[in-house]
């Protein structure tokens, strides 16, 4: 399925699990909120186009320079690869996750335009996958928001956490900012 147009005001996705490296939470059900989602900041563990990734529930989310990539899993993706897990079967190849990937373009944002991050935790992440020192990433870092300034003039992006723990974006206009200039696509 292919969506040729998205524009999202704010979207509470509290589902868990994501596959691959992502902050702890204790709770794998597929109803259960992700408590502090983080921004993990790309040092080379991720695709380079990739600035952050950031996990909620069973979506990850990948903020680009001038798009917003979402991946989401089936609900029960957790428990589907435990039990794969602790099957005895380590063969992987017949195990099957379903999932869909959809992409929001900011149109006619400004690919200069500065991203910046706040709410630096005090913890931090280590990626040391494959025998490839170069793709290994030490001292990662996330963050509890990431604002891409004045993509558009006079318009800020803000992306965070929803106080249910889903994710939420703000678009901050300055006083006379054109909101029509605001585009997703």
């Amino acid at each position: 399925m292919t969506l040729d147009r998205t524009l999202i005001t704010a979207l509470a996705l509290t589902t868990a699990w994501t596959g691959s490296s992502q902050t702890p939470s204790p709770d794998l059900s597929a109803s259960a909120p992700v408590a502090n989602a983080a921004f993990i900041e790309n040092k080379g563990q991720l695709p380079g186009q990739v600035l952050y990734r950031a996990d909620f529930g069973t979506v990850a989310l990948f903020a680009e320079r001038q798009r917003i990539t979402w991946s989401k899993l089936q609900d029960d993706a957790g428990e589907v690869v435990h039990e794969q897990s602790h099957s005895g079967n380590l063969d992987a190849s017949g195990l099957i996750l379903h999932g869909h990937a959809w992409r929001m373009d900011l149109v006619g944002a400004d690919p200069a335009a500065a991203i910046t991050r706040s709410g630096r935790s005090t913890a931090w992440l280590n990626y040391f996958v494959g025998n490839d020192p170069a793709k290994w990433a030490s001292d990662v870092h996330f963050y509890s928001e990431i604002r891409y300034e004045q993509p558009w003039p006079g318009v800020d992006l803000r992306l965070h956490s929803s106080e249910q723990g889903g994710f939420k974006y703000d678009v901050e206009l300055a006083h006379a900012a054109d909101v029509a200039q605001v585009r997703f696509a």
